[in-house]
């Protein structure tokens, strides 16, 4: 008896083990297909060297490659012609969408309130009353108050002086005291019945003051006249040149004074009055071309 429960349970044993090397297997071999579906491998690179006869030969056999563009991320209707993102592609769509219903023939555009509460009247014509009779009094009334005015009128020759009218600078002129300028008119003008057309020369003396350039107007064409020269920026006499002729002006002050001193045996102040003379006639002042002054009569602002 006991040796038929040793067979059995060796060979129990024998069982389990062979059981045991069987699964192992399987699930090796499993795991190795497995495995080999999630793992493909890489075909292998086989270059074929052909000999070529020319060169001729050999470019023939060239393939040639193909242009391959990648996919775009975005879809085609929302990328723009250089093949960018176009953020604002809902609102054009919109747009377009609203367009098409407008433009659509059964759609009707709504009538203003304002022709629905106020309908509109049609105006109504009111016929004329031809009446000879009154036709006839009015015209004699109106004869009349026409005879009336005729004779009580009184014309006068207009005389068109214009308050200013404005000359500019003949080219770069560089004056002193007392020399002759040139300008000419910036366009027509008429004074006292008289037609000067454009560009027509004008002819003015030059005079210092502290911070100013007069100039005096006494000839325009043939014609003489007295006229003064205004600034064309702040319609003051003159041109305003700053800090220029302060020293000049208490020259002249000076030059007044002196002539009027006159002591025998004092040579030391005729010897300044010249000092002063020399100095007002090296003053200088340059007038550029083109510049705008505004000629009046004297004495008028």
């Amino acid at each position: 008896m006991e040796n038929k429960k040793n067979k059995i349970v060796f060979g129990a044993i024998i069982l389990l083990v062979l059981l045991f090397l069987a699964s192992y297997t399987y699930l090796v071999i499993i795991e190795e297909e497995e495995a080999a579906l999630t793992q493909p491998t890489l075909p292998e690179w086989q270059e074929t060297e052909s000999d070529y006869g020319s060169k001729l030969e050999a470019l023939e056999a060239l393939k040639e490659e193909r242009n391959t563009v990648p996919p775009s991320a975005y879809p085609e209707h929302m990328v723009d012609d250089k093949g960018f993102f176009n953020p604002d592609y809902m609102e054009y769509e919109k747009q377009r969408i609203i367009d098409s219903i407008y433009q659509g023939e059964n759609f009707k555009r709504p009538e203003p309130l304002n022709e629905l509460q106020h309908p509109k009247r049609e105006p109504q014509s009111v016929k004329p009353n031809h009446s000879p009779a009154v036709a006839q009094e009015k015209s004699v009334i109106e004869l009349g108050l026409r005879h009336q005015l005729f004779f009580a009128a009184n014309p006068k020759a207009s005389i068109k002086n214009p308050l200013s009218f404005p000359v500019e600078i003949v080219g770069d002129q560089i004056l002193r005291k007392d020399s002759r300028v040139r300008m000419q008119l910036s366009r027509p003008m008429e004074v006292d019945n008289q037609l000067f057309p454009k560009n027509t020369t004008v002819w003015g003396t030059v005079s210092f003051k502290p911070n100013r350039v007069l100039v005096t107007v006494f000839q325009i064409g043939n014609t003489p006249v007295t006229l003064e020269a205004h600034d064309l920026q702040d319609g003051l006499p003159g041109i305003y040149v700053e800090n220029s002729f302060r020293a000049q002006a208490t020259t002249e002050v000076v030059d007044d004074v002196v002539q009027d001193i006159n002591i025998v045996g004092v040579p030391q102040v005729r010897g300044l009055k010249s000092i002063f003379q020399r100095s007002n006639r090296h003053v200088k002042v340059t007038l550029l071309d083109g510049h705008q002054l505004l000629l009046k009569p004297k004495n008028q602002n």
